[in-house]
């Protein structure tokens, strides 16, 4: 609470002001309820000068922050132990510290995740693509949609604001034939619930 920049009572009124979930208000007496605003604007306050921390402490690193999910990058092994050590002394100020089971020293070439995206050192340009968890989810959400809904205009209609966010997240990073494969396979996925029917999902990329 002290690293944050805001009258207090306000930021206490934003935290203990609940959550509506299927039109029923629950309380919020713990945490931060996740998908709400508040959470990356509070994360991003305690966590500010976490990079200059670490840039001015180190060279040959590069740092990449996304609220509270980051990335650490270095030729050298023992930059990145460095690394973590100087960060979870910054962290440790504010009553945090890094997890330990979500803290990983990973070389590029086997690859690794983040924010979504499964990313592997190839011979010139990094190779990127959606994260099975990630696609996996598209699928459920899908699936959750799917059932309930006979008439195709109506199923299309719930179904388009899902993959045109999801499509919409990773088109510029990921290459279009990767994804027109997915939405292919997501077709072949609703037509063998419903052969009944066809939506064209291409025409959302």
């Amino acid at each position: 609470m002290e690293n944050i920049p805001i009258d207090k009572k306000i930021l206490l009124k934003f935290l203990k002001c609940g959550v509506v979930h299927r039109c029923k208000k629950h309380d919020t007496n713990c945490g931060v309820p996740q998908g709400g605003a508040i959470s990356p604007m509070i994360c991003n306050m305690a966590l500010d000068g976490m990079e200059r921390k670490l840039i001015e402490s180190l060279q040959d690193v590069e740092f990449i922050r996304y609220a509270d999910d980051i990335l650490v990058i270095s030729p050298y092994p023992n930059k990145l132990d460095h690394a973590k050590e100087i960060m979870n002394d910054f962290l440790s100020v504010r009553g945090l510290s890094l997890s330990a089971d979500k803290t990983l020293t990973i070389e590029a070439s086997k690859g690794f995740s983040f924010l979504g995206w499964r990313i592997q050192a190839g011979e010139e340009l990094p190779l990127i693509i959606p994260d099975r968890s990630n696609t996996e989810s598209l699928f459920d959400k899908v699936g959750e949609v799917f059932f309930g809904y006979e008439e195709y205009k109506e199923l299309f209609d719930k179904l388009k604001p899902t993959i045109q966010g999801w499509v919409g997240y990773h088109k510029g990073v990921v290459d279009d034939d990767f994804l027109k494969e997915i939405l292919i396979a997501l077709q072949d996925t609703i037509r063998s619930v419903n052969d009944n029917i066809s939506p064209n999902l291409l025409k959302l990329l």
